[in-house]
Formats: structure tokens, sequence, C-alpha cells
């Protein structure tokens, strides 16, 4: 009986340790061929979890009018469109009188070694403050956004402290800032709403800075680069736009517009479009947005003239509304003349009062024979029997 006993106990041991080897066998066989289907198949990353949101913003009145949203207060990465902070920091300090235009930043190694978007700008070399803005809202430059944080406020993490405070300063609620740029980090994030809200005070607080934020095109190096922001050609009536895109963000982009209709009545219009599956489908959704608010009854764009002139003449206005130049007023001269030769100087000068809108900032100069009425809102051309009437840009 015991021998008995002895030969099953041994059967049931071999018998459990080849089931426990076939059961090892096959937890390393899967494991394997898990660790096989691993490497095959691609991490799923944020650019996957896009979140597709967008917002409608009417604020004629100068109140924010919600016209349409979707997902309006979502969690969102912004990417590039924090650069419309970056460039409504820098604008403050210019007209606070802390820069001019004209004035010169240092790019660091820091600077130049950021990821593109950016210039051919090298360590050590300078840029012109207004350049760093073109290059900014144009080519959507890191390097320059960088640029300008490390200059104005000494390092790109006291630059965020400035970005955020000014955040909560203007009710964006749902954003933190983490560089000047919107190169991705976790905690770098915003809202389509959010996104508006910088958008509009960015159109609002500098109306006289509007050739800088819809800027076309601008040289660096003798080279000649067009904007990436193609919205400034699809539609009328653009003051500020930005667009933004990351791997983890997809194509966003924010556009502020500015008509009028027939009774010279003005409507202004934000959209901000968040997680665009292609870059075409930002700028048709846009268009869209905006054309459903201003229908076929705002149709009517105050036309800008020559860009070489109307930088030189957009200068002079800044200059005005920084109080850097007072009494500006000029006597009214007879011309039949409306050409306009890029080439030629302006001069300002200072005789006479005129009544425009605001005696104290406001004034006339000449091109040759043309004559520029100059206040806070607009620049209008004419002579001694017409001379407001023909409207030349908004301010």
């Amino acid at each position: 009986m015991r021998i008995n006993k002895l030969f099953c106990t041994l059967i049931l041991c071999i018998s459990f340790n080849k089931i426990c080897n076939s059961i090892s066998a096959n937890t390393h066989r899967n494991a394997a061929k898990n660790k096989s289907q691993r490497k095959s198949t691609p991490k799923i990353s944020y650019a996957q979890k896009r979140i597709e949101t967008h917002v409608v913003v009417d604020y004629t009145s100068g109140n924010h009018k919600i016209l349409q949203n979707n997902g309006k207060d979502k969690i969102i990465y912004p990417a590039s469109l924090t650069k419309m902070m970056t460039v409504y920091i820098l604008l403050e300090k210019i007209s606070d009188g802390k820069y001019k235009m004209s004035d010169k930043f240092v790019v660091s190694h820091n600077a130049a070694q950021q990821e593109a978007s950016k210039t051919p700008a090298k360590k050590n070399e300078t840029v012109t403050v207004e350049d760093t803005i073109k290059a900014i809202m144009a080519w959507s430059a890191n390097d320059m956004a960088v640029v300008v944080a490390e200059n104005v406020a000494g390092s790109v993490a006291n630059f965020c402290k400035l970005m955020n405070a000014k955040a909560k300063e203007l009710n964006m609620h749902n954003t933190n800032f983490c560089n000047p740029s919107g190169l991705h980090q976790q905690k770098h994030v915003s809202t389509a709403h959010d996104m508006a809200k910088l958008a509009i005070a960015l159109s609002e607080k500098f109306r006289k800075y509007k050739y800088l934020l819809s800027v076309d095109s601008y040289k660096y190096k003798n080279t000649t680069y067009k904007t990436r922001c193609k919205i400034t050609k699809m539609i009328d009536g653009v003051h500020c736009a930005k667009t933004g895109f990351t791997h983890e963000s997809w194509f966003n982009l924010a556009t502020t517009a500015t008509r009028y209709n027939k009774k010279n009545e003005v409507k202004k219009v934000c959209v901000v479009v968040i997680g665009r599956s292609t870059s075409d489908k930002r700028y048709k959704d846009t268009i869209s947005y905006m054309n459903n608010v201003f229908k076929n009854e705002y149709t009517y764009v105050r036309p800008r003239q020559d860009n070489n002139i109307q930088n030189e003449i957009d200068k002079i206005i800044s200059e005005i509304a920084l109080n850097k130049i007072s009494n500006i007023s000029q006597k009214r001269k007879n011309t039949s003349s409306n050409k306009i030769n890029p080439s030629q100087n302006i001069h300002i000068h200072s005789e006479q009062s005129i009544p425009t809108k605001d005696k104290n900032n406001s004034g006339i100069i000449y091109i040759d024979e043309v004559l520029y009425i100059i206040d806070k809102e607009d620049i209008c051309i004419g002579n001694e029997e017409d001379e407001y009437n023909n409207v030349i840009i908004e301010m």
C-alpha cells in the first residue's frame, strides 16, 4: 500500500510539473507575441486625440457676444496662437515708451537653437523690434518669440510670468503659458474662448498696429518672407490673424475682422477654430463662420494704400498716438492729384489746427501734393472741397 501511495504521489508530481511548464511556456510565448505587436503598433499620441472646438464672437459694442461655439471652454493646446500674447506684451511695452520699433534685440544661443518655424538669425545677431513682430505674426518664428521674451524680461521663465499675469488680467481663466512660442508642453494649455479674448484684446488695444497684426510679408537679410497665414488674402477686413500648429494641437486659427454696411455702421467679429484636421479646413471653417455673421449686409472694407507708403503712415500714426509728436496739424492745400510715389518723402508740418475728431491727437501730412488728414482712427485723403469722404484705412 505504501509503495502504491508513493507511486501515485510521484505520478501526480510529474503531471503537475508538466502542467506548470506548459503554462510557463505559453506565458512566455504570449509575452513575446505581445512584445512583437507593441513594436509594430505605433503609440497613441496626443495628436491622435484631436479636440476640435471653435467660437464666434461679436465684439462690436465692446462686450463679447458669443454667436456660436462648440466646446469653447474645452482645454486645448494653443500652439502658435500663444504668440499673440507675446506680441501683446511687446506692443504694450512699446506703447509705454520702453521700446521703439527701431530698437534692436540681441539673439541669444537659446533663441537661435529653437525649433522651426524660425528665421535664419544667428547667435549674437541683432534684429529690430519691428522685425521681431513681423517675423512672429507672418512667419510664426519661434526663435523671434524667444528673442522678445529674453530681451523684455531677461529670461523665458520671467516672460512667462508676465504672460500669465496678463492672461489673468484679460480674464483668460483657463490658460497657462509655459513658453512664448507655443511649442508643446503638457501644461501649456488654453481654450478657444480664451484665445478669442486675447485676439480681441490685441486687435482693440493696438488698432494702430494693424499693419503688423495682419502683415502680408516681411523682409529679413534681403529675403522676403510671405505670411504663412492665408486668411488675410481669403477674406476682407482682417485686422489680426494668427495660425497655430503642433502635432498635439493640430491646426488652429484666430482671426478678427471689421466691416461696414452702406450706412457706415461697423461690425467686428472674432473667430477661433481649434484642432482642425488639415490646414485648409481651418481656413474654410473660419470663412464660413465669418460669412455667416457678415452675410450680404456688411461688405464694405476701407482699402489699404500701397504697403510701403502705408507702413510709413502707420508709423507716424503710432508716434502721434504715443504723444511723441504733439500738436500735429497743417493748413489745407488744393490738390488735384491723388497719385502716391512710395519713394517720395513724407513731411509732417505743424502750422495751424484743423477740425478733426480729436485736436490733441490729429494732424495732416503731405506726400508731395497729396493731403493726408490724420487722427487716431482714420487716415483720409482729399482736397479743399472734399476733406473726409475718401477713407483709405481704419487704424
